[in-house]
């Protein structure tokens, strides 16, 4: 099976899964490929470095920034690049992007089964008649789904992918590199006076992120606490402002853009993740802080949520927009400080399927998924695929 993965950019953790998914074609003596289309993003820190791979082949169509590009000359440089590798299967990151509508209309002309990689959810926002109405379009070219988790497969399914044709494991990180040194790292209630609860996020400085939320909630709570708000963007002037007016700053640590590799100290500094967003397709931090043995707090607007937490287990959720469930959640979890070790272990147990050996065996049965059902005729009949094909 020679298959070809789509990504605007690439991240640290996805050539984590890349690795492990090229490890596995490598072994069954097949090839995968991953087309990155641009070496930079304008919204992303991810820096753009020369990498190496023995199980995947990896190539760059573009040294420039993505949003950069016309959707002419990606496309000229995507068909080209396709036309050369020729796969068997194509491996669309979402319905979105520029690069999978030029792929959808490459394989449609060439007749290659179609993957959609998909962590949308229902209530990610409010949903538009006319463009659910384009996406449902999109999703019937598609011949099978790898999507986050639970949520994900429920909306494919909403827009007309047969639940049957979709597997989960697309979100993931490599779980062993935040969990190596985790220990007893719980002092809380081992007797004597307890430290400020320390709480960790790591997430964009945008508003649909719901950081002034957590921070009218800890003006609340009646118990000392500490919140480390890692991350950067265009809303942090803004959020610098409300930190001080709501007087805040011996409270709250903005420590900026953090790089991956620093993530999992980071983790280890902090009692409890949380992930407050008002709007979430899945939450990839979550993943990192339960593989850390963290106790977690998500709001259920996460994707991962679902999946993920357990309630009162190893951790709690709440409604993004109802403060005062915000503050009762972080008031419950100070109360169960002594189960904090407790919790974080059941974060272990929870996180472990959900690793990059998941990633690559879920990755291939889609692909298998798309070969099986690419058999039949093309869905829409004639005209919509004649349509598809011009693009």
């Amino acid at each position: 099976m020679n298959a070809v993965i789509l990504y605007s950019k690439l991240a640290p953790f996805h050539f984590d899964r890349l690795e492990a998914a090229g490890r596995l074609w490598t072994e069954r003596g097949e090839r995968l490929t991953c087309i990155e289309i641009a070496s930079q993003q304008a919204n992303y820190h991810w820096t753009s470095s020369s990498y190496i791979s023995t199980t995947f082949d990896y190539r760059t169509l573009f040294d420039r920034e993505y949003f950069s590009l016309s959707f002419l000359e990606l496309r000229r440089a995507l068909v080209l690049g396709l036309d050369d590798i020729s796969p068997d299967v194509v491996v669309m990151n979402g319905w979105g992007h520029r690069e999978s509508l030029a792929a959808l209309g490459w394989s449609t002309r060439h007749r290659k089964p179609r993957v959609l990689i998909s962590d949308s959810q229902l209530i990610d926002r409010p949903r538009r008649s006319w463009k659910e109405a384009l996406k449902r379009s999109f999703v019937s070219r598609c011949h099978s789904g790898f999507v986050g988790g639970t949520p994900h497969i429920s909306y494919l399914s909403a827009l007309g992918l047969p639940r049957e044709f979709s597997v989960v494991g697309c979100d993931v990180v490599n779980n062993d590199l935040f969990s190596s040194g985790v220990g007893n790292r719980y002092q809380n209630g081992s007797g004597g006076e307890p430290k400020p609860l320390q709480i960790l996020s790591c997430l964009r400085f945008l508003s649909i992120k719901n950081v002034p939320a957590v921070l009218e909630a800890l003006t609340r709570v009646p118990m000392s606490c500490r919140w480390t708000l890692a991350g950067d963007g265009p809303e942090r002037e803004n959020i610098l402002r409300l930190i001080t007016r709501l007087g805040l700053t011996d409270r709250v640590s903005l420590p900026g853009f953090v790089s991956y590799e620093s993530l999992p100290s980071l983790f280890k500094q902090a009692d409890v993740y949380l992930q407050p967003s008002l709007s979430e397709p899945w939450g990839l931090a979550v993943n990192e802080a339960l593989a850390a043995g963290m106790p977690a707090i998500v709001s259920r607007q996460c994707g991962c949520h679902a999946d993920l937490i357990r309630e009162g287990v190893n951790g709690f959720t709440f409604d993004a927009k109802s403060p005062d469930e915000l503050v009762a959640v972080l008031e419950k979890m100070w109360e169960r400080r002594r189960c904090w070790s407790e919790m974080g272990n059941a974060s272990l147990e929870i996180i472990r399927p959900w690793s990059l050996d998941l990633f690559a065996k879920n990755l291939w049965r889609s692909c298998e998924l798309a070969i099986e059902r690419g058999r039949t005729p093309e869905v829409g009949g004639r005209v919509v695929t004649r349509v598809y094909s011009f693009l």
